[in-house]
């Protein structure tokens, strides 16, 4: 689960990345308002081990890494 807040509406990615920079899965790709989210990553394909997640919005971002088991 990734929780998020947008301070302003605009055009969302969420992407997630393996540890090599591939990237596995783009999670959100929408317009969104501005507002707190939480986002289920349905990640039962992946492999057990770390990923980046990188959130941009309006020209901004920001990467988190998470671990997957």
């Amino acid at each position: 689960k990734i929780d998020y807040v947008l301070p302003e509406s605009g055009t969302v990615t969420l992407k997630a990345y393996d540890m090599s920079g591939r990237l596995v899965e783009t999670i959100v790709d929408a317009n969104q308002e501005a507002g707190a989210y939480s986002t289920l990553v349905k990640s039962f394909a992946w492999e057990s081990g770390m990923y980046l997640y990188v959130l941009t919005c309006n020209g901004n971002t920001i990467s988190r890494r998470m671990l997957h088991q």
